[in-house]
């Protein structure tokens, strides 16, 4: 088991990492130099015109604005093993690697201080079946 955790732990840094350093949509959606809104000689367009979206935007929230965090990640409910079968070293990675992915994704999740990683991880499992926008 402590293999496939290792993996599995490795495949969310994996996550983190691509979202960190790929921003592509972003740079598709925000380009200045070919933005109409930012050109001077664009000012006197109607504003039906010059507030449309483009197309990377439309087709993006028509598609994708409510998905589980599942989707979101590229994982599945299955891959990550119940609570009975692991043990509290494997429980602790899997707790931080998934809060770290969170935070990567701008999830945040506020956890008292008197809950455990135990306690904590079946329920962070749950929360992402869970359909978000994002």
């Amino acid at each position: 088991m402590q293999k496939y955790i290792h993996q599995l732990i490795n495949d969310i840094e994996d996550v983190i990492k691509t979202k960190r350093h790929n921003p592509s949509f972003e740079k598709e959606l925000i380009n200045i130099e070919s933005s109409p809104l930012i050109k001077p000689n664009n000012l006197n367009q109607k504003p039906e015109v010059a507030l449309q979206f483009n197309e990377p935007l439309e087709d993006y929230w028509l598609i994708n604005s409510r998905n589980n965090m599942y989707c979101y990640f590229g994982f599945s409910f299955e891959q990550f093993p119940p609570v009975s079968i692991l043990n509290n070293k494997q429980i602790s990675a899997l707790v931080n690697a998934i809060l770290k992915m969170w935070d990567t994704y701008n999830f945040s999740v506020k956890i008292p201080d008197e809950i455990t990683s135990e306690e904590l991880y079946p329920i962070l499992c749950e929360h992402m079946e869970k359909t978000v926008a994002y």
